[in-house]
């Protein structure tokens, strides 16, 4: 939602728990000295470039460690790094450095086992491509991949993209793909798609054909979605790759970093993203009567960490209307939304289901749900947003169970900043609603009146002096582990219409 009334509450990224009744949050520190990472970066570079790093902090049994976040320094042997400080947010952080250095230079973190070394070439080979492919091609590290001017792959070739190959692009400059692309970069030699000039941003990737699916396996896009005429969605820019004409693509372990455009673009299309980071592009992505799959991925920083409020529609991501020829609902599941100007989650018209995630620090709603359709809300913590979920103009259905919504200046919300009119409806169950400024706020603007019966809580912990409809509630204390859920101790145990715990519950 673009537009907000300064009578509302004021948005504050460090928040002092305030709200009617305060929990105890009991927080076991990390163990630095145990533990190791994943440091992903190109596996090759020359001295003075641009180079993007992504470290991935991992529990003992392989997953990424959620409970790990920190403000870090990288550590550079044999290289010197003009930038090496940077936030590790819930296990997942990443740093876009210019790194010098006159021979292979290996990054790490201290007191963490698995460093990176990256090969240091003095030079590359070029090859240089424009226009049209005219016969499927497989490249390679051995030359960086130079285009110069809009490239079409038509129907009937293949682009296959190796390991550890480098593809830059120059200013504005565009893939059109109507034949086949697969990229299969890996964990030690990624791809990465990035800018002939760094001061100068390429355009993007579109996908339209139906009867292939694109591939695109650690992947690095860098300095992409920058055509002025090739913009898509409602923030205005371009998308790094666009998926279109009922195409579908699979993006598996790719890293979208420091994008003027949008990460993705979907227009009547799927696309499913797994183990993906998107962070400082102008939004994560818009998906318009597409249908998406998104897990166990990071969404930070949108469109970059700088604390100051500029109303451009920088969502993490933002989904219209649902798929065009099926009911299927997109998903975003197992995944973490951290600090943006806009939304975490944009719900416009679509049917979604949010499931296991995390949405925090967003100067406008966690969740922004809108127009019609269902959004269905279950077992996410949403924390430290000026709203935490609205169900705002005309009617959307808004389900909510087994959630934490906590530290925001409203929890939940009735209305929005619009005098569209409100004829939706929230449903709230096994829900832990607390330490929110004012944990429910019904309004409609027009009337400056709340709307009978819009929203309904049950089986839930919620205290708010102004609103009284809530079914079989608590109003104690609870207590929290770290991550928001409830310790043996708390009020709130097997306390929920199902007999488990209110709150979060396990997977």
């Amino acid at each position: 939602m673009k537009i907000r009334f300064l009578f509302l509450f004021s948005f504050s990224l460090l928040f002092s728990c305030s709200g009617d009744s305060g929990s105890k949050i009991i927080i076991e520190e990390p163990d630095l000295t145990e533990g190791e990472i994943q440091v992903i970066s190109p596996s090759q570079t020359l001295s003075d470039q641009n180079l993007p790093i992504v470290i991935r902090v991992k529990s003992s049994d392989g997953s990424t460690n959620k409970n790990f976040s920190k403000n870090i320094h990288l550590d550079f042997e044999n290289a010197f790094a003009n930038r090496d400080f940077f936030s590790i947010r819930k296990g997942v952080g990443s740093i876009m450095t210019r790194v010098q250095a006159d021979s292979n230079f290996t990054i790490g973190l201290e007191n963490f086992t698995g460093n990176r070394t990256v090969i240091l070439k003095t030079e590359i080979p070029q090859k240089e491509y424009q226009e049209t492919l005219a016969e499927s091609q497989t490249w390679d590290s051995e030359f960086d991949r130079i285009i110069t001017k809009s490239l079409t792959i038509p129907q009937g070739v293949k682009l296959t993209i190796l390991e550890g190959t480098r593809v830059l692009l120059s200013d504005t400059v565009n893939i059109r793909i109507f034949g086949e692309i697969e990229v299969l970069g890996t964990l030690e030699k990624p791809v990465h798609f990035s800018s002939t000039n760094w001061n100068n941003a390429w355009g993007g990737i579109t996908y339209h054909n139906q009867n292939s699916v694109a591939n695109f396996e650690y992947t690095f896009f860098t300095r992409g979605g920058g055509h002025p005429n090739k913009v898509f969605g409602h923030s205005l820019s371009q998308a790094v790759v666009y998926t279109g004409d009922n195409a579908e693509s699979n993006f598996e372990n790719c890293f979208f970093m420091d994008n003027v455009g949008k990460a993705f673009g979907a227009e009547k299309a799927k696309v499913t993203i797994d183990n993906c980071l998107v962070t400082r592009c102008d939004t994560g992505g818009e998906f318009k009567e597409s249908l998406a799959k998104i897990s166990n991925s990071h969404i930070l920083e949108m469109p970059i960490d700088d604390g100051k409020f500029i109303d451009d529609d920088n969502d993490g991501f933002y989904f219209y209307r649902p798929h065009f020829y099926s009911d299927e609902y997109s998903k975003v599941e197992n995944s973490v939304f951290m600090i943006g100007r806009d939304d975490g989650i944009d719900h416009n018209w679509a049917n979604l289901e949010i499931n296991n995630c995390w949405i925090e620090g967003f100067m406008h709603e966690g969740i922004a749900c809108s127009q019609g359709n269902n959004i269905k809300i279950f077992n996410s913590v949403v924390k430290g947003c000026n709203q935490g979920i609205e169900a705002g103009y005309n009617e959307p259905n808004v389900i909510i169970d087994h959630c934490v919504i906590v530290g925001n200046d409203v929890g939940l919300r009735f209305g929005d900043s619009y005098d569209w009119g409100y004829f939706g409806h929230m449903n709230v169950t096994n829900s832990i609603i607390i330490d929110n400024k004012d944990n429910v706020l019904n309004l409609d603007l027009g009337s400056m009146q709340p709307v009978e019966g819009a929203i309904e809580v049950s089986f839930s912990i919620l205290k708010d002096t102004d609103f009284n409809d809530c079914t079989n509630c608590l109003e104690e204390t609870p207590i929290f582990d770290e991550s928001y859920f409830l310790l043996p101790e708390s009020i709130g145990k097997n306390a929920g219409n199902d007999g488990k715990d209110l709150g979060l519950i396990p997977n």
